[in-house]
């Protein structure tokens, strides 16, 4: 890469990259999990458990190791059980912002409005070199931030980059469930005579391109796996250019006539907001009309990576797992001998906690004050 664009670091130190986490998801894949109708316990998806942190707490310190310190959390479903987790914010740094939305949701997608008020509010869009940094809190990663942000503001120096999407690889059966991308160079379907022709053109391709950080040529919101682009998936984070937003601002909504509002006029039950990145916004960017006036790139993840989309039930336990087994690192071992303590049969236990010798425990996460009797 040239020496000549502002690196990652350069732009935090500066003060210009800002961050607006979307948490406000109504968890409806979690099932009762975060469903107050149904479970009087309910809580919001990014405060459920994942190990010894919550779901949310994965991409601040995934945010923090990029040494970033200007949070704005955005709030809507069962806000009260995620101030419960993060409580002021404070302890992740002294620039956190709680945003909770007073609105009536009429549209759960509504993922990319919220942000725009955000810098509408706060006129970020008129900084030209600034970039927004956008995670979804239901995501649990290890994503290197930093990397991804140089990666970023290269392609916006060399290419006119306007956003960059972190995308990872997925397996083929499972790419129905997430956005999918094909990339500047890469194999298209209609080339090729059978599925796994392609499929494995495609794997060759990522195997030469692995670091490649390439134009998104196309992007389609959760395909079938017969008519999907790649296995490179949507990751759920996101750089933009700030000033991105003043062509994306008066889009988020708009009137029974297709005219543009801008975010304060829209009203709780009117006009349905224009407003998810996925179904929307890099559906447009990324049409043939926008693409060169609009580039957006994408940050492909290391294959060693961690990344896991724990807003589905099943991948919530599987993340829980893996926290137990040492392939995502939440902190365990860090804290080992002060909050959590090893038990044997690849346990951990917190404070205040008494297993009788014939109980049975075995891959488990055992909170504070807690007696397990026998058998």
């Amino acid at each position: 890469m040239s020496t000549s664009y502002i690196k990652a670091h350069q732009a935090i130190e500066r003060g210009m990259a800002r961050t607006a986490i979307l948490a406000g998801g109504f968890g409806q894949r979690l099932d009762t999990i975060a469903d107050p109708d149904r479970n009087k316990w309910a809580i919001a998806k990014p405060a459920c458990p994942v190990g010894n942190l919550r779901m949310i707490e994965f991409n601040m310190r995934a945010l923090r190791r990029a040494n970033l310190t200007d949070f704005h959390l955005m709030l809507c479903h069962l806000p009260h059980t995620i101030r419960q987790v993060v409580g002021d914010g404070k302890i992740y740094g002294s620039n956190v912002t709680i945003h909770e939305s007073r609105e009536v949701i009429t549209d759960p997608l509504d993922t990319a409005s919220v942000v725009g008020k955000l810098v509408h509010h706060n006129d970020w869009a008129r900084n030209p070199n600034d970039v927004i940094i956008v995670p979804s809190a239901d995501i649990i990663h290890n994503i290197d931030i930093a990397a991804a942000l140089d990666t970023h503001l290269y392609n916006r120096e060399k290419h006119g980059a306007v956003a960059t999407i972190v995308v990872n690889r997925v397996p083929w059966g499972s790419v129905e469930r997430f956005g999918t991308v094909r990339l500047e160079g890469m194999p298209e379907r209609t080339n090729f005579n059978s599925e796994p022709e392609f499929e494995d053109a495609v794997g060759a391709w990522l195997t030469d391109n692995a670091a490649a950080s390439a134009k998104i040529q196309e992007f389609k919101e959760k395909m079938a796996r017969s008519a999907a682009l790649s296995n490179l998936n949507n990751s759920s984070l996101y750089i933009f250019n700030a000033s991105l937003f003043n062509v994306l601002i008066p889009m988020f909504t708009k009137d029974k006539k297709g005219l543009p509002l801008i975010p304060e006029s829209h009203q709780s039950g009117g006009p349905s907001p224009f407003s998810d990145w996925g179904s929307h916004i890099f559906k447009w960017l990324t049409e043939k009309a926008q693409s060169d006036n609009y580039p957006v790139f994408a940050y492909i993840m290391p294959q060693s990576g961690y990344w896991r989309d724990a807003g589905l039930g099943e991948e919530l336990r599987q993340a829980n797992m893996d926290v137990l087994d040492g392939v995502i690192d939440s902190g365990l071992k860090e804290a080992e001998g002060s909050l959590w303590f090893r038990t044997g049969n690849e346990s951990w236990h917190g404070k205040n906690v008494f297993i009788h010798p014939n109980a049975h425990v075995r891959n488990s996460l055992i909170g504070d004050n807690v007696s397990i009797s026998e058998n």
